[in-house]
């Protein structure tokens, strides 16, 4: 009996270990039948009853209109941990598409904090990826960092149903691109520091290599074989380095004035530097599905997407 008490807790434990995470496989998939349309999938109950009931209302909205083909997923946990991926594993998987190629897939993952919009290549002339972006980071992020998720997917998937039925005012308050412009900025900040960063470099080698420009010959042939350092105040050192001439054979003594720091007992101790990479929240990502249909459609493009 007790062996099986401790089984059925650990069925259970890892039952509950699992909840929330899903894969393209085991995720469920929306019910529709007759003339009920679903197109979200909420197993976690994230979003209410009457969030789910509005945005079915858009999407079925949408394909009676323009013939769109939509899924929405909202979950805990994603595996694989990238809302992308697993956008295009689901499409391909379940085929979210038609043979105009007009699918959208709208991905949520609450605990990941992920999320991502995703769309097929007939979709793109109307929602491309900086639209895409701009609704995200307009609309839906700010609501997703206060943890507001119903009202987060209701704004997000309202604009998305007015921006693909044509919605003047929408189309036109995302078309500016002052999103844009923040981000254009940033990159002529980080451009002109590169371009100073550059100067510096090409300042620091030609300073190396006129110390290995020999005065007899004119070559840039000399070879440190000697350096002596002499301690000359608080924090300051001389330094004479010896240099020979490996084409002409000349002898060249330098001196210089150095932070002790650098030195220790006539000993150059010298230093490293790295670069890491710089990362971002947001963005966008080409590609899309390649395989699979729905109505004898397959599902590629492109969106945008990231973390909050």
């Amino acid at each position: 009996m007790k062996i099986c008490s401790i089984v059925l807790l650990l069925s259970v434990w890892c039952t509950m270990a699992m909840a929330g995470v899903y894969t393209p496989a085991n995720l469920p998939m929306p019910i529709s039948g007759g003339e009920t349309l679903s197109y979200v999938t909420n197993p976690d109950h994230i979003l209410s009853s009457s969030t789910v009931d509005s945005i079915n209302y858009w999407l079925k909205d949408l394909e009676m209109q323009k013939g769109v083909k939509s899924l929405v997923i909202v979950v805990e946990n994603l595996d694989p941990d990238d809302p992308y991926e697993f956008s295009i594993e689901v499409g391909n998987r379940y085929g979210v598409g038609t043979k105009q190629n007009t699918g959208l897939v709208v991905t949520l993952a609450t605990l990941d904090r992920s999320y991502w919009i995703l769309t097929g290549t007939g979709l793109e002339k109307f929602l491309p990826d900086a639209i895409c972006r701009r609704v995200e980071n307009r609309t839906m992020v700010p609501l997703l960092k206060q943890g507001q998720w119903d009202a987060a997917m209701l704004a997000t998937m309202r604009d998305l149903h007015g921006i693909l039925l044509g919605q003047e005012d929408l189309i036109n308050e995302y078309a500016s691109d002052s999103d844009d412009e923040d981000e254009l900025a940033v990159l002529i900040f980080l451009g002109i520091i590169l371009v100073f960063v550059g100067i510096f470099l090409v300042i620091v080698v030609r300073e190396e290599r006129k110390k290995r420009k020999c005065d007899i010959c004119q070559q840039y042939t000399l070879k440190l074989i000697r350096r002596q350092c002499k301690k000359i105040g608080i924090g300051r050192m001389q330094v004479i380095e010896t240099y020979r001439c490996t084409n002409c054979g000349n002898m060249v003594n330098r001196t210089r004035i150095t932070s002790s720091g650098e030195f220790y007992e006539g000993v150059f101790t010298g230093g490293s530097f790295g670069a890491r990479p710089i990362s971002s929240g947001g963005g966008s990502h080409g590609g899309g599905f390649h395989g699979g249909s729905f109505g004898g459609g397959g599902f590629s493009g492109g969106g945008a997407g990231g973390r909050f």
